[in-house]
């Protein structure tokens, strides 16, 4: 899956694939990824269908991070388990300071 769709919502994943991340799944639709420094793992799905194939691939997990509401209703339908905590993230892209 191609995370430039949108760099800000995937930022997280891009990092983690540019340091120590494996990819578990991955097909044009949706992805699967663990970091491996962190331990964190990843998911993403551009719909619904896709979601739920990749899920299949989840073996287990300390901490898993979806990135979207499909992920979110397979996850929750595979694992009969509820998100912890639903967050958002705040990107400023640029700056320039110019009165206080």
């Amino acid at each position: 899956m191609n995370l430039d769709i949108d760099r800000i919502l995937y930022a997280d994943m891009q990092n983690a694939l540019r340091h120590q991340a494996v990819i578990l799944y991955e097909d044009e639709r949706s992805l699967l990824l663990q970091d491996i420094s962190s331990g964190l793992t990843y998911c993403t799905a551009l719909d619904a269908e896709a979601a739920a194939n990749m899920i299949g691939h989840i073996k287990d997990f300390d901490i898993l991070v979806s990135h979207d509401e499909y992920c979110n209703q397979a996850i929750q339908q595979c694992f009969h388990i509820t998100y912890e905590n639903c967050c958002y993230h705040c990107v400023y892209t640029g700056h320039k300071r110019f009165f206080c």
